[in-house]
């Protein structure tokens, strides 16, 4: 039976389903916090409690960002989303997209930052990545993904179990950005790709 190792804090925290993932985490991060366990349920349980689930001291060398926005067009009810994945200062790739959305109008421009976080995993997947730190400043894109937020809606809810399948696939990590201060490039570029995919710039 395989076993699933929970890492609170390290350099990337996550679960790894593996005890040679784990401990490229661990090994040599000053305060270490992990546990093995025998499902990923628990696992995940454990890096969530008490804690905002994000990287804590990561080295920028190396750790795959990537940085995600959304927007929303009034006049046309569209939603969008721009993605930006980063790995030491390169951008690797960037996307939009758009959606009109008639159902979940209240969401706005909260569907186009959850179809972008969707869409980040999605392209580290198809990419073979292992590892990848969602840069968002929508706490919301975290908070249901772990579920230190509670999903009340069909878009929570899917984006949740969507996030937390996914989990299982790569380790997912999630690092907060100011919004809209002009501080981050990249973050800049994902809120322009999320602009101009929904025809507002």
């Amino acid at each position: 039976m395989p076993n699933f190792y929970g890492v609170k804090e390290g350099k990337i925290p996550g679960v790894y389903n593996s005890w040679e993932d784990c401990e490229k985490q661990i090994k040599g991060f000053s305060g270490a916090v992990y546990k093995k366990f025998k499902d990923y349920d628990s696992a995940l349980e454990f890096i969530s409690q008490d804690k905002t689930y994000s990287p804590q001291n990561v080295p920028e060398k190396d750790v795959l960002y990537a940085y995600v926005d959304g927007s929303y067009n009034n006049g046309d009810n569209i939603a969008g989303y721009g993605v930006v994945i980063v790995k030491n200062d390169t951008v690797l790739f960037k996307d939009l997209g758009a959606f009109r959305i008639t159902d979940m109008i209240e969401s706005r421009n909260v569907f186009g930052e959850i179809r972008g976080a969707l869409k980040a995993v999605e392209l580290a997947l198809a990419n073979d990545f292992t590892d990848i730190v969602i840069a968002y400043d929508y706490k919301g894109i975290e908070c249901w993904a772990t579920g230190e937020w509670k999903a009340n809606k069909i878009l929570t809810k899917d984006y949740r179990d969507f996030m937390q399948k996914y989990m299982k696939k790569i380790n997912i990590g999630f690092k907060k950005i100011k919004a809209h201060s002009g501080e981050d490039k990249y973050n800049e570029l994902a809120d322009l790709l999320a602009k101009r995919a929904v025809g507002i710039l």
